[in-house]
């Protein structure tokens, strides 16, 4: 990731090679100052472990994107408070 790895001290750590675990999201200033940061990343994971691989990225950035319609925020919203994965009636 650009992001967190390219150039510098952190050009050579094991997360430049693949997936990026919440630990290192959660510090993205964008990311850093937001309450539900974690349960975010762990939501978008699909398996819940806080890791996101490239692709599972650029979705989580991508649902909060000004082009994304209201109804798919709303979905992940609501996803964000359903913590035993119940859908709605």
């Amino acid at each position: 990731m650009a992001v967190l790895c390219g150039q510098g001290e952190h050009a050579n750590t094991p997360s430049c090679g693949g997936d990026t675990h919440i630990q290192e999201l959660v510090s993205v200033p964008a990311l850093r100052c937001n309450p539900f940061a974690s349960r975010m990343v762990e939501l978008f994971s699909g398996d819940g472990s806080g890791t996101l691989d490239f692709g599972q990225l650029l979705h989580m950035l991508a649902v909060f994107s000004t082009r994304t319609t209201m109804e798919t925020k709303t979905v992940w919203a609501f996803a964000m408070w359903d913590f035993d994965g119940m859908s709605p009636p």
